[in-house]
């Protein structure tokens, strides 16, 4: 078997479906001597750190706007402000999208140097919220990539304002060499919404030695 260079890219504010995906394939390919990596943002770091042998790359909060301000505009709430929950809300609720946007151009040449240096066969991206951050931005990544279709991938998960979003995320998605979809009927939903990429259905699986422990624990209770 042919020993792969692979890359996950996932963006993620907390744990889910994409994410256990994620880290269960990744820790299974590395078991089968591939090479693996993943480039994830700081709110999800801490779920993938007891991954033995899979190099992590850590690009930095995304969702927490307090963190983006401090970590990488250098800037903090007075506590005047941040004490008032009102006034923090509408902060929170008017500028949020914007900071976000902000914060993922200023750390685009980083994941991008990421890539370069992980120098991937393949990057596997996985949750729909990274539609959100491929603008102008596959085009620059020379490796195969595939992206797998949890569900709700023409959902906006960050941009509300953007009146471009749904097309923008189909010519994004039909960029992708490969798409994979969890499901039957979420294979469905990509074609209605105009995916003409061949999408490939691939089931998530399960962990049989877990299976197989609780059969046995019940065949010794009874």
């Amino acid at each position: 078997m042919k020993k792969l260079n692979i890359c996950f890219f996932l963006i993620s504010d907390g744990w889910g479906g994409a994410e256990n995906v994620v880290y269960n394939l990744a820790k299974n390919m590395e078991k089968q001597g591939h090479n693996i990596s993943i480039i994830l943002n700081e709110e999800t770091y801490s779920y993938f750190v007891d991954l033995y042998n899979v190099k992590l790359y850590n690009v930095g909060p995304i969702f927490k706007i307090n963190r983006i301000l401090l970590e990488n505009f250098n800037l903090l709430l007075p506590v005047s402000i941040a004490n008032i929950k009102i006034i923090y809300l509408i902060l929170k609720k008017f500028f949020r999208s914007y900071i976000i946007q902000l914060n993922f151009k200023k750390i685009r040449k980083k994941i991008l140097n990421l890539i370069e240096k992980i120098n991937p066969n393949i990057i596997h991206f996985n949750n729909p919220i990274v539609l959100e951050f491929c603008n102008n931005f596959l085009s620059k990544i020379n490796y195969h990539t595939i992206y797998t279709s949890h569900g709700l991938d023409f959902e906006t998960h960050l941009n509300p304002i953007s009146i471009s979003n749904k097309r923008r995320k189909k010519n994004i998605l039909n960029h992708f060499n490969i798409i994979t979809s969890v499901s039957r009927f979420n294979k469905n939903y990509l074609i209605s919404n105009g995916i003409i990429s061949d999408i490939i259905i691939i089931y998530n699986g399960i962990d049989i030695g877990i299976i197989n422990n609780l059969l046995n624990n019940l065949m010794i209770e009874t």
